[in-house]
């Protein structure tokens, strides 16, 4: 997914993250007195398997992941600018995408990542207090990242629509809480402006479904 390397994204600089392995473990725990920690246990399997423990990943990582499950499994290159126009904005460059890698992950595998991912903002999903009535299907993914001395982090990735993803929406809040109640609205809000158009139609278009159903008439009263 691109993990524990920069994104190479067009910014001065970039951290890289970390994903901890059992060699990674031995060395950062090579000093004196902390040999009982240079072991691998399966305790740090469970952590990383969820994405806690010792892996470190940054907001832009965790939205070009995103975007793989969304498009397939195709780890693109983020990009800062998508154009550049002349004074009269006419294109004078046009950025192309680029793909950095193929993942080597089953089609079925991520559909059913796809799936949960949807379940998320559905029903008693994480999220669903907050997309549940929202007019475009979201997916999406609720985290809290914990720091020993620290508020906890909230994390929120998405990408909509969910059925056909065009974005890639991902926000991460330090010590602001929990992802579901609050990255999750913030991130609403920014679809609410991305989609603004189509909720403006989709109102219109029930307003005027309203406004056409037939009024029902009351059962008359019957007459000797």
């Amino acid at each position: 997914f691109g993990f524990n390397s920069p994104t190479n994204i067009e910014l001065l600089s970039e951290a890289k993250g970390r994903v901890p392995t059992k060699a990674w473990k031995w060395w950062f725990n090579r000093g004196p007195g902390r040999e009982q920690y240079r072991r691998w246990y399966p305790g740090d399997t469970v952590n990383l398997s969820i994405g806690q423990g010792d892996l470190l990943v940054t907001p832009i990582q965790m939205a070009t992941a995103t975007a793989a499950i969304a498009n397939g499994g195709k780890v693109l290159k983020p990009r800062l600018v998508k154009a550049i126009l002349t004074a009269d904005e006419e294109p004078k460059k046009t950025i192309t995408m680029k793909v950095n890698k193929k993942l080597n992950i089953r089609a079925s595998n991520l559909a059913v990542v796809r799936q949960g991912m949807i379940g998320v903002t559905k029903g008693e999903g994480t999220a669903s207090a907050t997309f549940g009535d929202f007019p475009i299907n979201v997916a999406g993914k609720t985290g809290t990242a914990e720091i020993k001395g620290k508020q906890d982090t909230a994390w929120f990735i998405s990408y909509a629509p969910a059925q056909n993803p065009r974005y890639a929406v991902v926000m991460v809040v330090e010590e602001g809480g929990h992802g579901g109640s609050v990255a999750a609205p913030a991130i609403r809000f920014i679809y609410s402006k991305i989609f603004s158009e189509q909720l403006k139609d989709k109102r219109k278009k029930k307003k005027e479904a309203n406004q056409n159903e037939e009024p029902i008439q009351a059962n008359e009263e019957p007459t000797d």
